[in-house]
């Protein structure tokens, strides 16, 4: 649990590395089809772990490459924080 861990560490995060994740695909997923809370993990990343940068990667590509880029950023700039 990803959030577990960035609670655990409050202060230590000035930069933070995230990658989507789903149970049932593993890392074969993008951002927003995952299961990850995007919303929780980048509000604790802000505020408990007082990250500076968050570092997002696309590991794979279940679309075509620029299809995911673009559906990874749609994504994100929707979450709420």
């Amino acid at each position: 649990d990803p959030l577990e861990w960035l609670q655990r560490y409050p202060g230590r995060g000035g930069t933070v590395h995230l990658k989507p994740h789903s149970q049932a695909q593993g890392s074969h997923v993008i951002i927003g089809e995952d299961d990850t809370d995007w919303g929780a993990i980048l509000t604790a990343c802000a505020t408990t772990v007082g990250a500076r940068w968050c570092i997002v990667e696309q590991e794979e590509y279940p679309y075509e490459v620029l299809d995911c880029v673009q559906r990874d950023v749609d994504y994100l700039r929707g979450v709420e924080q």
